[in-house]
Order: C-alpha cells, then structure tokens, then sequence
C-alpha cells in the first residue's frame, strides 16, 4: 500500500509503523510525537535498518496537524498518513471526551490527505468498540465532505485472545482507508 508514498506517522512513539512503512518502500516518513526521546530512538531505529529518508517534529499530535494545515494552497506533503494515538479513554467517564479526540484526529488528517491517499487509523481503547469507532470514522468523513473507503478492517493478533464475557479485551483496532 505504502510504496512510493510520503508518509505522516502521527503518534510514531519509536517508529514502528515508520520502519515497516519504509520496508514497504515508502519514499519518505515524518514521524510526530511529543516526546523528544521516543524521536531520539526513531531516528536510531531508522538508521540503524539503513534508511535514511525521514524526518521528525516533536509536538501534540492535535497542533501539528493542524499546523501541517497552514500550507494553504500548496500541494498535499503526504500521500498516506498513519493515526496511532495512545489510548484515549482509560475509563467509562472519559469515553466522550476520546471519541470527539478520535474523531478530531481524523478530520484533520483527512483534511490533509489528497485524493487517493491513505489513511491507517487506530484505537487502543477498550471502550471503543470496533462499531463505535467506524462510526466515528463515518462522522469524521462526513464533517470534511469527502468520500472513504474502508480498504481494511485491522484487530489485534491471536496472541491477545478476547474471552466472551470481557469484550473489552479488543482493544486493538484499526482501518485503513483510502480518500476520495
């Protein structure tokens, strides 16, 4: 999916989604996060599997994209962006306040995105369901007026087994859509 993009890692913390964006042949990666030293160690994981071709901004996820924004008129920098916040509802009162953070993320990212670009976005809150965050995602299309396909639906691996009677052990989840 990623060959030959320019891609945004929002939330990089120490570069893995960059790392295997790169394998995968993407042309460059810029890596956000707010803290200096998860930067610090993206950078050495990067040079250290030989890639050379990104660069990092330090600063909250929400601001940079918005600053990201102020280009005006000129030419969308990213062809795919990955969304990987931390987990943003840690307990039943703040499942609101996450959702609109969800949702906010995604407007903004969607706002950068040309046509036929990517976005890969994730929730590692318990409390969102699979259901509660697509729609989101739905909401976030529709507030920015533009046309998302979900390519893939992404859960966490088999070696994070859901029992039944605790449907908050899916935490992991994720979609990848492609913008109109």
């Amino acid at each position: 999916y990623l060959q030959g993009r320019r891609v945004l890692d929002v939330c990089s913390y120490t570069g893995g989604f960059s790392l295997y964006a790169m394998a995968a042949g993407a042309a460059s990666t810029t890596l956000v996060d707010a803290s200096a030293w998860a930067l610090e160690q993206a950078g050495r994981n990067l040079r250290a599997a030989g890639f050379a071709d990104f660069e990092t901004r330090e600063g909250n996820a929400f601001q940079v994209l918005r600053d990201l924004q102020q280009g005006g008129g000129q030419a969308p920098r990213y062809d795919a962006i990955i969304l990987d916040p931390p987990k943003l509802a840690p307990n039943r009162s703040s499942l609101d306040q996450a959702l609109r953070g969800y949702k906010d993320l995604n407007v903004q990212a969607l706002r950068l995105l040309p046509p036929g670009g990517l976005l890969a976005t994730f929730s590692c809150s318990g409390l969102v369901s699979q259901a509660l965050f697509r729609e989101t995602l739905a909401y976030a299309a529709k507030d920015v007026r533009r046309t998302v396909r979900i390519l893939r639906q992404l859960h966490q691996s088999s070696c994070h087994p859901i029992p039944l009677a605790f449907p908050e052990a899916e935490y992991l989840k994720g979609m990848l859509l492609q913008v109109d």
